[in-house]
């Protein structure tokens, strides 16, 4: 048996035992953050039907199977991310393989293919950066959107590698049912049909118009998968815009794309170096390019060179092109609500680490022996997931997580507005009052008294940060202060004050009755008290 048949057999089990060890602590990370929203508190997973014609549909359906098997049990949800990450892991080794070992670069490469492979696939898989995508239950998201585009990738190489025309046209309706369904997963999926395109050209066509000539059906067949993706927004665009929900970021697409650029830099040096990883950065949106200059230059010189060698049909240029493709959704010029995740790191990961075993390898190769580059990627990837056990340690509860980026990120008032609240259910109710008030200090006394006043745009609250982070505070701190009898008084000006910038919210409406009837108000007169606040909050109400 030659080594690569060794290598071939062996490494699903290797790739699974890696990411297994990688992520044993995983599973009894609780809900936290999105999860609550996506999962706990949303009715809609506990039955399989009706599907729902809706984007990402897919990923709730693999929800919505969870639940009906075990409920809200986490552990089954972790396990079925793992599985998922595990799959992905899988196709890139086979992607890797059959690319070093395709016939644009088997001269170079082939000998080597099978161990490059596995140790790319085994360091993206136990990576640290890529325990958001992982351990954090709902960005579940971004890696069946990862498995669908790596698996639609991966079809199309096996299509072009099929010994019989049969086995050919197998692959090619495969690519592009997988694609299809990957439409449901999450928006980024819209670059997959460019970067079979792409990887077309570099590795198998004679020239860029050469996949059109001899796969014109394979290309035509998944762009034509988009009008799936075409349909979904356009119903979910309908039901944002009737909700009067915000469909993007309030920063304008050229400060959004200044500060991409320094966000790009942080998920590069978090590839090499991933220490200082968190949950939630809410990073700030630059004022200016003045501010980001060097970053600007250093991701735009990156840019032209992944273009210049993908003009070239190089392999590094296609590998930067994906780099940035699947960026571009979230990290270019549409204003996101949130600048940095982690998360969506997922598949750009692989181009990085890529290019780094490959450039190791060409580096150490005529320099140490086999067995000792061995020794030192057996290192590397034990490092990774070593480093990766120790971030899964920081999700072990709420509490746990949100001081994790409190302590990294001391201006994030959504964070420490979640630690105040993890810390109330905890029962460190003054280290939760100080946390809610440290929130509201930090937010300036004129937007706080304009707040107050009631005194804000209608229909936009949820693209207004620090009006949303106004509301959490003051509606949690008199859920807090609700509990003493003492304190009554004050937890109704909070709710007041909370409803003053989200008159009618029907939540925080039934705390202030529940305040109002605790305080000793008869049940009679508790809509008339009610209606008082109303009748303040449309007048003007009071500053505080």
């Amino acid at each position: 048996m030659s080594s690569d048949t060794r290598y071939r057999l062996a490494a699903p089990l290797l790739l699974a035992l890696v990411a297994l060890l990688a992520y044993a602590n995983s599973f009894h990370v609780p809900f936290m953050f999105d999860d609550l929203t996506a999962l706990v508190r949303n009715p809609s997973i506990r039955t399989v039907l009706p599907l729902g014609f809706w984007p990402r549909w897919l990923v709730s359906l693999s929800f919505k199977l969870n639940y009906a098997v075990h409920g809200y049990n986490v552990v089954g949800y972790h396990a079925v991310n793992l599985v998922f990450h595990i799959a992905t892991g899988l196709l890139l080794y086979g992607i890797v393989r059959r690319t070093l070992a395709g016939p644009r670069l088997r001269v170079m490469w082939n000998t080597i293919a099978s161990p490059l492979a596995l140790t790319v696939a085994a360091c993206w898989l136990v990576h640290p950066l890529q325990t958001e995508s992982v351990t954090y239950v709902c960005q579940r998201y971004e890696s069946m959107m990862g498995m669908c585009m790596l698996a639609t990738l991966y079809a199309f190489i096996r299509s072009v590698d099929a010994p019989s025309r049969m086995a050919r046209r197998l692959w090619t309706d495969l690519a592009i049912v997988v694609c299809a369904l990957g439409m449901g997963t999450k928006e980024v999926i819209v670059v997959t049909p460019l970067i079979v395109w792409l990887y077309d050209v570099c590795f198998v066509g004679r020239s860029w118009m050469a996949p059109w000539r001899e796969r014109r059906y394979t290309h035509t067949g998944l762009l034509l998968t988009l009008g799936i993706l075409v349909m979904l927004e356009l119903r979910q665009v309908g039901g944002a815009i009737n909700g009067e929900a915000a469909l993007t970021g309030s920063a304008t697409p050229w400060l959004y794309l200044a500060t991409q650029t320094e966000v790009i830099l942080h998920y590069l040096r978090l590839s090499v170096l991933p220490r200082g990883l968190c949950l939630d950065y809410t990073w700030p949106v630059v004022a200016g390019w003045g501010e980001v200059w060097p970053a600007a230059m250093a991701v735009t010189a990156l840019g032209l060179i992944s273009a210049w060698g993908m003009l070239r049909r190089h392999m590094l240029g296609y590998v930067g092109a994906v780099f940035f493709l699947v960026l571009a959704p979230t990290s270019s010029v549409l204003p996101v609500p949130d600048a940095a995740f982690e998360h969506r790191m997922y598949i750009p990961l692989a181009c990085v680490i890529t290019v780094g075993v490959l450039a190791g390898y060409r580096l150490l190769a005529g320099r140490l022996r086999p067995m000792l580059l061995s020794a030192i990627a057996v290192a590397v990837v034990v490092t990774l997931a070593g480093l990766s056990l120790a971030r899964n340690h920081d999700y072990r509860s709420e509490l746990a997580m949100w001081h994790d980026v409190a302590s990294k990120r001391p201006g994030n008032l959504r964070a420490r507005n979640d630690l105040a609240i993890a810390l109330a259910e905890r029962g460190a109710i003054d280290e939760a009052a100080r946390e809610f008030e440290g929130v509201l200090a930090q937010i300036p006394a004129e937007l706080q008294a304009q707040f107050a006043r009631g005194d804000v745009q209608a229909g936009r609250f949820a693209t207004m940060s620090l009006r949303y982070h106004y509301f959490r505070a003051h509606a949690n701190y008199g859920r807090l202060l609700a509990r003493t009898p003492d304190t009554l008084d004050d937890a109704i000006r909070h709710y007041v004050l909370a409803l003053r910038v989200s008159p009618r919210h029907p939540v925080v409406e039934g705390y202030l009755r529940a305040a109002l009837r605790d305080s000793g108000i008869e049940q009679a007169q508790i809509e008339a008290e009610m209606m008082r606040h109303i009748l303040e909050r449309q007048a003007g109400g009071s500053q505080r």
